[in-house]
């Protein structure tokens, strides 16, 4: 009886700690990045909420209604991402229209739900059982550690999409070993059998996009998309907000269509015999070509997001979308960026490196001669008005 209910504890906190996780990562990037921070504050709402709606009600905190609640938790932490999408808010009337208040209010309490129910949930079993707080405490608190990285294992591999059900499982899997009645257990396994297939048209919001858009990939870091806009460029946008060109390359430095960018660097370049270059926040590797055409004799291509510099260099023909008007699918040719850019990457002269950008710099004492940065902008930037 006590794994029971210490393995009920621990899915519980398990799952509650990966909504947070996964909500703040898709709600940053669909919307504004201040949904990080109202993601955060609705789960500490929610679960003080469901302890004190315990404390005040006491019919309600019966153990028997434990499953019942749990399996609520359950429900919400499915239905109300694809409830939200479908909503879709526009935050630019959310001031001026009522309509988008009422939208934002009911968002409010979708995303509170689950937590509202988990918190009523782990209060009754606290409550119940206060002599053995200490292991129940210390499973809850295993169980959410456990699931931080279990989570951010699940957004890279499996994609934030499916992650965003994936990760109610304990959850179910909680409802059903909890105490009392399971009525309500079974409707969330049939919520995910229904939707777990469909995330990819589910999580993400409608918008319409400047070019076609030719790759998909979205992890614990970043949503990529990759647009075409024809033969010789790519547009490469990360979380629908910063931006980033991929230029075709055939592997010659000489050609003069290379040369004269709207913003140039070989003024910057030409000062020094051997310019040591460093791009801060590469990107699609833009700054990198101008640097390596106009005779940098090493290049240090810095990036944060680990898999943009994977597709420069190995490529990633997983995420890439085949075009419905091709008929043939099978024999469709796909280009990857890595062969797109003429495996630039792969240079001896550049030197590709997944890190923080400041943190590398800092590594190194009077090494550049030059640290380049194009239009760095971040929703917090862009929101205060400091721009690149």
């Amino acid at each position: 009886m006590n794994l029971r209910r210490y393995l009920t504890v621990a899915f519980l906190s398990a799952s509650l700690i990966g909504l947070e996780l996964v909500w703040t990562r898709i709600f940053s990037a669909e919307f504004y990045y201040t949904f990080s921070f109202l993601i955060l504050s609705l789960a500490i709402m929610g679960l003080g909420m469901g302890s004190l709606f315990v404390r005040l009600f006491r019919k309600l905190s019966n153990i028997k209604f434990v499953s019942s609640y749990i399996a609520l938790a359950a429900i919400f932490a499915l239905i109300s991402p694809v409830i939200i999408f479908k909503l879709n808010l526009n935050f630019a009337t959310l001031f001026t229209e009522f309509k988008t208040v009422l939208k934002f209010l009911l968002s409010i309490v979708l995303l509170s739900s689950s937590f509202f129910f988990g918190g009523m949930s782990l209060a009754i079993i606290f409550k119940t059982n206060s002599k053995d707080i200490p292991r129940l405490y210390m499973v809850d608190l295993v169980g959410a550690g456990l699931c931080v990285a279990v989570t951010i294992i699940l957004m890279n591999v499996a994609g934030t999409q499916s992650a965003t059900f994936l990760i109610s499982l304990p959850l179910i899997a909680a409802a059903f070993l909890a105490s009392g009645k399971k009525y309500l257990s079974a409707i969330p396994v049939l919520l995910f059998i229904f939707l777990i297939g469909k995330a990819d048209s589910l999580v993400e919001s409608g918008r319409q996009e400047r070019a076609p858009v030719m790759y998909k990939h979205w992890d614990a870091m970043a949503k990529i998309k990759l647009y075409d806009y024809g033969e010789t460029y790519r547009g490469l946008n990360i979380d629908n907000i910063a931006n980033s060109g991929v230029v075709a390359f055939d592997g010659n430095f000489d050609n003069p269509d290379l040369q004269g960018w709207d913003i140039d660097v070989k003024n910057l370049i030409d000062r020094f015999d051997g310019c040591t270059f460093l791009s801060l926040g590469a990107g699609g590797g833009m700054d990198v070509l101008q640097a390596l055409v106009y005779g940098a004799t090493e290049v240090h291509a810095v990036e944060v997001n680990p898999h943009i510099n994977k597709m420069l260099t190995k490529g990633d023909i997983s995420g890439y979308i085949i075009p419905d008007s091709i008929e043939n699918k099978e024999e469709f040719e796909i280009i990857t960026c890595n062969d797109f850019t003429g495996n630039l990457y792969n240079d001896p002269r550049v030197k590709v490196v997944s890190e923080d950008a400041r943190t590398y710099i800092r590594r190194f004492e009077n090494k550049f001669d030059v640290i380049y940065s194009l239009s760095s902008n971040t929703w917090a930037a862009l929101g205060s008005g400091s721009f690149a």
